[in-house]
């Protein structure tokens, strides 16, 4: 006979458990959009260095180096802007009190802002990226590392939340209605969650250190993603108050084994793959 004050006390725990679990996964989140964020204004920054070390000006030595570098780059629109430049009268006193390239350069300014614009697109483009590029290379690596990881934790946040619900109701439930009978199954999967919860790991008072809460918050994160779903189907049918809720479908799971769906082992894969979206561009 299961004992009701024992399981709403390790309900409790499991709940306090998730809900710490919980805020950890979203800090984590919190710190993987932030980093993303720095590098994609890192990124930026490089690109828009690029764009300005090889598109300084519209003279005609610019034009060359770039037929040197981007071949590809130079089409003959592009080459219409630099010869129209070129033809520009500079005003004589600029000759002697001014900068005749930059005279051109403000004279042409929207050509200008579009064929640096294009420039960036086309750097962007390219793949793989040449050495030349090895710092947006190695940016779009990591970013990309940086978006799957805010997706598995997105995933097991989603996972964690299931079970918190469930258990929540299951607990509200149980307080509410005494007749409520709770199956073995359930108490025996919640006390081995609760237990798991109690070891000596994972007590929160043990970290003295920025890294021993690292370790104590992957610990953590570790215990809540690893109960399994069939914990959750029989947290239902407690609400529900099925009959036959001893004998759910779905066989309990020891905490530490492995569970179904993607991202629920916490581990994210390498891809090279650069971050998509708009804001990878020149301007």
């Amino acid at each position: 006979m299961t004992d009701r004050n024992e399981f709403l006390s390790n309900t409790s725990d499991v709940i306090s458990g998730l809900e710490r679990a919980l805020r950890e996964l979203a800090s984590k989140r919190t710190d993987a959009t932030n980093h993303l964020n720095g590098l994609r204004s890192k990124r930026k920054s490089a690109l828009r260095s690029h764009v300005e070390e090889l598109l300084p000006n519209l003279e005609r030595e610019t034009l060359r180096d770039l037929r040197t570098f981007l071949p590809g780059f130079v089409t003959s629109s592009i080459t219409k802007v630099f010869d129209e430049a070129s033809m520009f009268k500079v005003p004589f006193l600029t000759r002697f009190f001014g900068n005749p390239e930059s005279y051109r350069t403000h004279e042409f300014a929207p050509e200008f802002n579009m064929l640096r614009t294009r420039l960036a697109a086309t750097i962007d483009g390219l793949d793989p990226k040449p050495q030349q590029f090895q710092d947006l290379r190695i940016i779009d690596a990591e970013s990309a590392q940086l978006e799957e990881k805010r997706r598995t934790l997105g995933k097991q946040e989603e996972h964690v939340q299931d079970q918190l619900v469930a258990l929540k109701g299951a607990h509200t439930a149980l307080l509410q209605n005494h007749d409520l009978p709770i199956p073995n199954n359930l108490a025996g999967a919640v006390r081995e969650s609760a237990m798991k919860l109690r070891e000596q790991p994972l007590r929160e008072t043990l970290y003295r250190s920025t890294q021993d809460h690292d370790d104590y918050s992957d610990i953590l994160i570790y215990w809540a993603i690893g109960m399994p779903t069939s914990l959750r189907t029989l947290m239902f049918y407690a609400i529900a108050g099925h009959d036959g809720l001893a004998n759910a479908t779905e066989e309990f799971v020891p905490s530490g084994g492995q569970m179904g769906g993607g991202g629920a082992s916490g581990e994210f894969q390498e891809t090279n793959k650069p971050i998509a979206g708009d804001d990878r561009g020149y301007s």
